[in-house]
């Protein structure tokens, strides 16, 4: 925490093993489906485990089963402090909630902790609050910049690399499932990839979308021989050799940024090509249901986020109003002729301290159109004739 308070201590000597020597901390992370799952749930425990234990404690030797309510809200108010500090997003805050809530169910499963307990531990509400969209689309012109860049590299590595961005930006598939997906799951004949075990343990059947068969087709026959089902295979440092392993998360998202860098675009992420992906869909008037089959969402919500087409749509609407103004040539002063003195704009009676008419004598009577406007004497409204009345300012 802020004052590195230690809220609960660890037990080092790992003297509570539930089951198979593991801890509930490792049961509830081995027991997560996806890799990535299990990478994200293990990172947020760790944070945790740092909150309740102090820094560098592993979150497998903290006591879990021990943590009531007054320890489950100081971490809730520690993650608050840093997401309104702006050095913790609240997704990842909430993120390290819905694991610390799994830790300690895994903890009620295996009767280490009471019903009562777990229940008034695990109300934690997740933190609230709408973010802008993350991320960004790339335009058609991008998309072609990148084709072009893949084009213009004559080696195998041009070749996947084309195909890589294909399937990101044309099937909308996640980094480890391009990594994944396997020959035999392309059919280029009836346009589709089978898309197994992914997010969730779920299969999903993805159209390939037009565009996308031609670099698919361009790079089969580059596969090592030795590569095995996996489509997209590993290249040596510096492209000159085909690795037969499966493409990682890791050299997928290298693929983006180098050749984002060579088609010379802003900054982008493999993540924005699925993005790209889903606008594109639902700007050409695919509904939200059917492009959330397509991510493999499990909520339509999720599929609502990836849509970027709200400032564009706010920008065509707004263009509606057009305000009367225009650009009207003026020559710029000179040096020499540029104001020194902050509250001085106009010398003869603007707001100089000490000329006729500037501040120093704003306590006289003022005539406006012929009428006298009396300020009182010291700077105040005052009620003479032809002035205005305190009630009339």
């Amino acid at each position: 925490m802020a004052d590195d308070r230690q809220l609960l201590a660890p037990d080092l000597g790992l003297g509570l093993v539930a089951a198979d020597g593991w801890t509930p901390g490792e049961i509830y992370v081995r027991g997560r489906e996806a890799k990535a799952s299990r990478r994200a749930m293990r990172h947020g425990l760790t944070k945790i485990a740092a909150i309740l234990c102090g820094e560098g404690t592993p979150y497998e030797v903290v006591p879990w089963h021990l943590l009531r309510r007054e320890h489950t809200r100081a971490v809730r108010a520690e993650l608050i402090d840093r997401v309104s500090g702006a050095s913790m997003a609240r997704a990842t805050a909430n993120q390290y909630l819905a694991a610390l809530r799994g830790v300690l169910r895994e903890c009620w499963a295996l009767k280490l902790t009471s019903t009562d307990d777990w229940q008034r531990a695990t109300d934690l509400p997740s933190l609230k609050g709408r973010r802008l969209p993350r991320g960004r689309d790339l335009s058609l012109l991008e998309l072609r910049a990148l084709s072009d860049a893949c084009a213009a590299d004559p080696s195998p590595m041009g070749a996947r690399d084309a195909a890589v961005i294909g399937l990101l930006a044309g099937g909308g598939l996640r980094r480890s499932e391009v990594g994944r997906l396997e020959l035999g799951q392309v059919d280029l004949v009836a346009g589709s990839l089978l898309i197994r075990s992914s997010k969730r343990g779920n299969d999903r059947l993805v159209p390939i979308l037009p565009g996308v068969p031609a670099p698919l087709t361009d790079w089969i026959p580059f596969r090592p021989a030795g590569l095995g089902e996996a489509l997209i295979c590993r290249m040596s440092t510096g492209g000159r050799r085909l690795v037969a392993k499966p493409i990682t998360d890791e050299a997928v998202a290298d693929v983006c940024k180098r050749r984002g860098r060579q088609a010379g675009l802003a900054a982008f992420s493999a993540h924005d090509l699925r993005r790209t992906c889903a606008t594109r869909l639902l700007d050409a008037g695919v509904d939200l249901r059917t492009v959330q089959q397509i991510l493999g969402h499990a909520s339509p919500e999720t599929t609502a986020r990836y849509d970027l087409r709200g400032f564009r749509e706010l920008a065509r609407q707004a263009s509606a109003l057009v305000l009367p103004f225009r650009s009207v040539p003026r020559s710029l002063p000179a040096a020499h002729e540029l104001v020194k003195d902050e509250a001085t704009e106009d010398p003869g009676g603007g707001l100089d301290h000490e000329g006729p008419g500037g501040l120093a004598n704003l306590g006289r009577s003022q005539s406006l159109g012929g009428q006298g406007v009396d300020l009182g004497g010291d700077g105040g409204v005052g009620e003479g004739p032809g002035g205005l009345s305190p009630d009339e300012v």
